[in-house]
């Protein structure tokens, strides 16, 4: 699958969240002819790298698209982890 890092911004200080989860970066990604804005590259407690969907607007809670491919899921972590690392960010064991 033909997946593009359109967008990527670092967070600044980042914090983990009550579960201990930490958004590392913000960024949005064309898959084909559908394009994500919003998603979030995350450092999950365990440290493993995963991928948050976009969330339906901010405030909000729940996720506006949900990834059923794993492989898919995992191919996009793999491509924001390596734009994330060109842009200065620290490697980290990435997971799906």
């Amino acid at each position: 699958m033909d997946i593009e890092i359109t967008g990527l911004s670092r967070v600044v200080d980042p914090k983990p969240n009550k579960k201990e989860d930490t958004i590392i970066a913000f960024f949005d990604c064309t898959i084909g002819p559908v394009a994500l804005r919003g998603c979030a590259l995350t450092i999950r407690k365990c440290g493993f790298v995963t991928i948050w969907e976009p969330k339906i607007a901010d405030g909000h809670k729940q996720r506006s698209v949900y990834i059923n491919d794993r492989d898919l899921k995992g191919e996009i972590v793999v491509a924001a982890q390596a734009a994330f690392e060109a842009m200065g960010g620290a490697k980290s064991r990435a997971s799906r």
